[in-house]
């Protein structure tokens, strides 16, 4: 076997004269091709047929020796000064620059076309580009041989060197004499070997039957390259042909976080018409009626059609492999219909892990320039979601080969590339909980998302948004996450020795640094406790709270919840964003998740699992094995933070997310967003946990979000196995 770049040629030394020509302008067919001659016809519908080269020379595959005058002394032989070294080079430049005509007037035995193995040779192997370094010549009489190094590009596996040799002749030429022989017998012709009858459509020979007219050669010289199969390549023969082969495997799976399939590849079978074929269209109806689920009304349609081309083809319906080998009886001698194989992309549940798991379909000319080789137009690629973003683990390597071969097999390998198999991705979607939260967006008007975290692990058991436009509002949108937020700004008041039951002051408006800032509805009712301020997510209370603390201690909180951190759940994704305060005037407002505070649905649910489990842990959609980043809370301010929000729910503005049995903890949120004179639209927000399932919801513009958002998380939650206890 040869290396993927099939050993390079040396660097030729100075003054050796290097031949290129690039090949680069032609578009290359993808499959196992063979030589064939320009007469050969390729059946149609053959993939991956590789014809044969036949010949019209001798049995053994060598070339037949002319028949030649008798031996006459040398010095009865005209004198010549033949330029063997420009035939040669003009036969290589000719070759590497792919002008056929010139390469073929060079040969000398015009009944061969010489020139369409070499096309077929560079077509079979999408050879881009051919270097030759000739050799100095070496003549013995008429003969003259001239080595020469190749080294052909090949589209997608790289450089193939091999070392070959022309072999250059003279033509015969009789000697002089002053009469005509009067006993000689007349020379024999070399009889034609029989012909051997090749498999229709497959094999094709550099003979022709008749001479082609002979174009002009490019050089004035007498010199001929006398051409056979090995002056392509020493190992080709008559009886051998060039494939390139590319064989890969199935897609592999994206499996759940039980292991249970999200995607898989199966095989189907395509049942199409074809008009030129059908000869009465009620056999179709009854066929397609009887065997499988095609529409047919749809079907009916299509057969009544008349604009319609005669050859061409024009799916009906499709049936899994299994089916269609329990119903091929009955089907496939109906007129008319005709069948293709596919592999096609199952969803176990498409319309709830449609969005997340992705689309499957052909190779975009965008993703072929960006991922390159191995990849060839027309592959089935992923398209969207985890099927794009794991598309090399998914596919894997195909085994791909540039070889010869003849009907026995293998004649030598010139570049083979190991493959590599699909690996299926792990993915940590529980499919119950992925379903729950689709279903506790149905009805939701607005844009929305909603995302379960487990507590334990920080993994994502649920992502799901809506509408399907393309938006990935669970993992990858930013937003001011408005008031839930506060469950970071309440951790720093905590760790800086507020208690829940201290003081604070909660007016309608307060102005800090310039800015006045204020209450839902004019909320104020002065002195209440901190406790309390934050399960009626009063704007000024917690405003005064971080304007009162040290510079940093926010943004140090902040960064202990996961904001600023750098982190990779297994898809596109924007995590928390807490740019460091400019002035007292921003802090307030950040305090209340405004200002420059971003945070995606994913990163809010991270944040609620934290306060449930201890420790913030970066979110988890794909399985690799690599450590998940962990950020331990104080200890001391946990058991406080959970009760607070545990209040929220039981009798503040989160009430709409309460549940029976174990409490829902959680914190609402109503973000403003946009410009503008007057009130701001806003976000509707809950993020909060129960038993070991943490939550996040997002509705765009939703407006309150202890109004809107928290009943979409409690019916997400309720639909959850009987939690456990957490914390």
């Amino acid at each position: 076997m040869v290396a993927e770049d099939g050993g390079r040629a040396p660097e030729a030394p100075t003054g050796d004269v290097v031949l290129r020509g690039g090949r680069g302008r032609r578009p290359r067919a993808l499959a196992v091709l063979a030589l064939l001659a320009v007469a050969a016809t390729v059946a149609a519908g053959l993939a991956f047929a590789g014809a044969r080269v036949g010949d019209s020379r001798s049995d053994a595959g060598e070339p037949p020796v002319a028949a030649t005058a008798p031996a006459t002394p040398a010095s009865a032989v005209p004198t010549r000064h033949p330029d063997v070294a420009a035939v040669a080079e003009a036969f290589l430049t000719a070759w590497a620059g792919e002008d056929w005509p010139a390469l073929q007037a060079l040969i000398s035995d015009q009944s061969l076309d010489a020139a369409a193995v070499h096309q077929e040779a560079d077509r079979v192997l999408h050879i881009s580009q051919a270097d030759f370094r000739p050799e100095e010549p070496v003549v013995q009489g008429d003969t003259a041989t001239v080595g020469f190094s190749a080294t052909w590009t090949l589209e997608g596996l790289g450089d193939y060197a091999y070392d070959g040799e022309l072999v250059l002749r003279l033509p015969a030429v009789e000697p002089p004499t002053t009469d005509p022989p009067t006993s000689a017998s007349p020379l024999p012709s070399t009889p034609a070997p029989p012909s051997t009858p090749a498999p229709p459509s497959v094999r094709a020979s550099a003979a022709v039957e008749q001479a082609p007219s002979i174009p002009a050669p490019p050089i004035d010289s007498d010199w001929r390259v006398d051409w056979w199969y090995p002056t392509v390549h020493p190992a080709l023969t008559p009886e051998a042909r060039f494939e390139r082969v590319r064989e890969a495997q199935p897609r592999a799976p994206i499996l759940a976080a039980d292991g249970t399939p999200l995607a898989v590849t199966d095989d189907s079978v395509v049942i199409a018409l074809q008009p030129e074929r059908m000869t009465d269209p009620q056999l179709i109806l009854d066929a397609l009626g009887a065997h499988t689920d095609a529409n047919l009304d749809e079907v009916a349609a299509t057969l009544a059609r008349t604009d319609l081309d005669p050859a061409g083809v024009y799916p009906l319906t499709a049936l899994p492999r299994d089916r269609y080998d329990a119903v091929r009886d009955a089907v496939y001698p109906v007129p008319g219909l005709v069948f293709r194989e596919e592999i096609t992309r199952r969803l176990a549940l498409p319309e709830v892990t449609g969005r997340l798991v992705g689309s499957v379909g052909d190779i975009t000319a965008e993703q072929l320039t960006e991922w390159g080789p191995p990849y060839r137009q027309g592959d089935r690629v992923g398209r969207s979601g985890l099927e794009q973003d794991f598309e090399r683990q998914l596919a894997g390597v195909p085994v791909e080969e540039a070889r010869i071969v003849d009907d026995a097999g293998l004649v030598e390998s010139l570049i083979y590339v190991e493959g590599r198999d699909p690996q299926p991705v792990q993915t940590t979607v529980d499919p119950a909980a992925q379903q729950a939260a689709h279903a506790a967006l149905e009805g939701v008007p607005q844009p929305a998302a909603v995302v379960g975290i487990d507590v334990a692990s920080g993994e994502i058991r649920a992502a799901a948004f809506a509408p399907a436009d393309g938006l990935d509002r669970a993992l990858a949108v930013a937003y001011p996450p408005g008031s839930t937020f506060k469950i970071v700004t309440a951790a720093a008041a905590l760790a800086d020795g507020l208690a829940p039951e201290a003081p604070v002051d909660c007016p309608p408006t307060v102005t800090i640094g310039g800015r006045t800032l204020g209450n839902a509805g004019g909320y104020g009712p002065g002195a209440i406790t901190f406790s309390e301020a934050f399960a009626r997510s009063c704007n000024t209370a917690f405003a005064r709270i971080a304007a009162d603390r040290d510079d940093g201690e926010l943004d140090a909180m902040a960064e202990l919840f996961g904001f600023n951190a750098a982190y990779d759940p297994g898809l596109a994704a924007f995590g928390g964003s807490f740019p460091a305060p400019a002035d007292l005037t921003e802090r307030a407002a950040a305090a209340i998740g405004q200002a420059r505070v971003e945070s995606s649905t994913m990163h809010m649910a991270s944040v609620a699992a934290a306060v449930a489990s201890g420790t913030w842990r970066a979110p988890l959609l794909v399985r690799t094995g690599e450590p998940v980043e962990q950020r331990a809370l104080p200890p001391e301010i946990l058991e406080p933070l959970r009760e607070m929000m545990r209040r929220v729910v039981a009798e503040g503005t989160g009430a709409a997310a309460a549940l029976p049995g174990e409490p829902v903890a959680g914190k609402t949120g109503s973000a403003e967003f946009g410009t503008g004179p007057g009130p701001l639209p806003t976000h509707a927000w809950f993020a909060g946990y129960r038993g070991g399932m943490a939550v996040a919801v997002l509705v765009e513009g939703g407006g309150g979000g202890g109004a809107v958002a928290a009943p979409i998380a409690a019916r997400f939650l309720a639909a959850m196995p009987a939690p456990e206890p957490a914390g």
